[in-house]
């Protein structure tokens, strides 16, 4: 049952990626569908797996926190150091979304994995001049890229990645 979730979530994610590329656009539909895939899981976690409610609920809250939250962090310092809108408010709710969907953990890992890609990507197009520094460079797939990398790996690997992080 979780696979469906997680697969539907992808899908959605790679469309979003290609909606924000071609229009600079995160639509509200997106977010509903992988908010609604987060509450899927919270259910099943709930009254499937039989997991602890303090702690389905508390996973599901604290990832939507880091998702959102950081990149909520991160837009108000881009707008304070460059004096205009570096990160849109569509990449700030789809990540609080996704975030809700991942948990905590995975949500960290998926926004270093995003910002990595983000930052490789865009100093290579700089670097072959094919955007400057005041380019539009869309976020949603690297999001994209970061959760479908996140979403797949093996808790082990989540947790050695978590003890260089914390």
């Amino acid at each position: 049952m979780n696979i469906i979730i997680l697969l539907i979530m992808a899908f959605v994610l790679i469309y979003a990626s290609i909606e924000d590329y071609k229009t600079r656009l995160v639509l509200p539909a997106f977010v509903i569908i992988i908010f609604l895939c987060a509450a899927a899981l919270l259910c099943i976690k709930i009254f499937i797996q039989k997991a602890d409610i303090f702690y389905a609920f508390f996973d599901f809250f604290a990832g939507a926190v880091v998702g959102g939250g950081f990149l909520f962090i991160m837009a108000l310092i881009g707008k304070l150091l460059l004096k205009k809108e570096t990160l849109g408010g569509g990449d700030i709710k789809l990540m609080l979304a996704v975030g809700a969907a991942l948990g905590p953990q995975r949500a960290v890992i998926s926004l270093i994995f995003a910002f990595i890609l983000a930052c490789i990507f865009g100093l290579a197009l700089i670097l072959l001049k094919k955007i400057s520094l005041k380019s539009y460079m869309p976020f949603v797939p690297f999001i994209c890229i970061g959760v479908l990398t996140a979403m797949f790996l093996p808790n082990k690997i989540i947790d050695i990645i978590m003890l260089y992080i914390i």
